[in-house]
């Protein structure tokens, strides 16, 4: 692949590896293809999924998905890998949660209480939680929706996670 960019553009690329050594031009040039790929492949057909088991991209097929929704998809995963931080979060909603509704500050404060690895903080839990509120990118899906400390199971895949409840005690 060629790609062709303006001199300041290059330019500006190269200052900026200059700043991150961990990173070659080619390393970053992937990452941004990937990142863009999966961006527009969320965004433009969120119900499929595309199968490269043909070397050939002409004949890339789409096929659908089992569903619209990435929890639904990664539910039967996340329950069973209780070290997984998606799975921490949702075990602190079923353990706090009264009547469907969880608070948000409980969740954290049992996350922190009881999390599986040292290394987690509030951050950890923020920047994941917020990840479990859409379906967007590279997000763990959309599990939960949340309005200042009230949150609730996305009522879209409730049915298939509630499926799962007794994974999280």
């Amino acid at each position: 692949m060629n790609i062709n960019i303006s001199p300041e553009l290059e330019r500006r690329f190269r200052a900026a590896l200059l700043f991150d050594s961990n990173q070659s031009p080619d390393n970053v040039v992937a990452l941004l293809i990937q990142k863009y790929i999966t961006d527009v492949l969320t965004k433009e057909i969120k119900t499929a999924t595309l199968d490269l088991s043909n070397s050939n991209t002409s004949q890339t097929i789409l096929k659908h998905s089992s569903s619209n929704y990435k929890a639904i998809d990664r539910i039967n995963r996340v329950a069973q890998n209780p070290h997984q931080i998606n799975h921490q979060i949702l075990k602190a909603f079923f353990i706090v949660e009264d009547n469907g509704i969880a608070s948000k500050t409980k969740m954290e404060k049992y996350f922190l209480e009881n999390k599986t690895n040292p290394s987690w903080n509030s951050w950890t839990f923020e920047n994941n939680f917020a990840q479990m509120l859409c379906d967007d990118g590279n997000s763990h899906g959309h599990y939960f929706d949340c309005c200042n400390d009230v949150v609730k199971l996305f009522p879209k895949v409730e049915n298939d996670i509630r499926k799962y409840q007794s994974y999280f005690k």
